[in-house]
């Protein structure tokens, strides 16, 4: 095929894809699996958690049929540092560390299986965690600056029994 025929410009509407929207999962108790991503970024450390459905336990107003598929990830996105040393900052002035204090809480409930003796770095606790399974409570927030735009939050992550 030439590239000519391959041109989207001079295709129809019905050749093109359609957006893709970003749907959070549903509030609710899910049993998800835990992976991590430390992307490159010139300016700050980040650490992304994906959480992946393994089931879905509890999801309140949504018909068992139209419960989040088996592998559909929520990720959080963690900017945890700046490479340069200097503090983060609200536009206020005030320093923002609330990505440190969600990655704390994350890093919190893995402890007792794979940091019992706090010993280990919180990277060290990254690769042990990786592929573990958690039980989470997520609930869906709208962003402060877009409140069509929604997101998930975590409310509580817990290791099953």
């Amino acid at each position: 095929m030439s590239f000519d025929t391959l041109n989207l410009l001079d295709a129809t509407l019905d050749d093109l894809a359609d957006l893709k929207k970003f749907e959070p999962l549903p509030a609710g108790a899910y049993r998800l699996g835990i992976s991590w991503e430390m992307p490159e970024d010139d300016e700050y450390v980040i650490v992304n958690l994906k959480l992946s459905v393994k089931e879905c336990l509890e999801v309140p107003g949504v018909e068992e049929d139209k419960f989040p598929e088996i592998g559909k990830t929520a990720t959080f996105y963690m900017r945890l540092q700046r490479k340069d040393g200097e503090p983060m900052l609200w536009p206020s002035g005030e320093v923002n560390d609330q990505d440190q204090g969600r990655f704390k809480e994350v890093l919190l409930a893995l402890a007792p299986v794979f940091n019992p003796d706090g010993t280990l770095t919180n990277r060290a606790m990254i690769e042990a965690s990786e592929g573990a399974e958690v039980i989470g409570l997520l609930k869906v927030r709208a962003s402060k600056k877009d409140p069509d735009a929604k997101f998930n939050f975590i409310k509580t992550l817990t290791l099953p029994e």
